[in-house]
């Protein structure tokens, strides 16, 4: 009887995680990044939270073309979509479970420009070793403990 009893509750083990497995069901999003002129902003960044600002429950990067595709397990029934990348404003929209299925594969998500351009930057460096032709030389106070 007892082995009886430990082959039903296998059994009953076995369909209850079919039904979880089952639950869990993938969403994907496809859709390409333009700029206000039509452009593909290429390797844009696309992320789903459940807030704006909120935890990253999936993300992807636009290729060259602004083409990006996500896919991911629904959390919630309303998310939030960020798209940002360099030189444009970051563009954020709810979207819920039962429009992504009328998400069409060539859905246009358009980035305005964010007017700013990024400053030059001059890195100097002052190397601790040099090497000249066959030599090499140190800067001793360098490598002094605590430096």
């Amino acid at each position: 009887m007892k082995v009886f009893r430990k082959y039903i509750f296998t059994i009953l083990i076995y369909f209850l995680s079919l039904f979880v497995i089952q639950a869990q069901t993938v969403s994907t999003i496809h859709g390409v990044v333009l700029d206000s002129t039509g452009a593909p902003v290429k390797f844009a960044t696309v992320k789903i939270s459940e807030k704006p600002d909120g935890i990253i429950k999936a993300f992807a990067i636009a290729d060259s073309a602004g083409v990006f595709t996500i896919e991911f397990e629904p959390f919630s029934s309303q998310f939030f979509i960020t798209v940002s990348a360099v030189g444009f404003r970051n563009k954020v929209f709810s979207l819920s479970i039962e429009r992504i299925k009328n998400f069409a594969p060539n859905n246009r998500i358009f980035l305005e420009s964010s007017g700013k351009a990024l400053q030059e930057i001059i890195i100097k460096a002052d190397p601790k070793i040099k090497q000249n032709g066959d030599t090499i030389s140190f800067k001793t106070e360098a490598f002094k403990q605590g430096n």
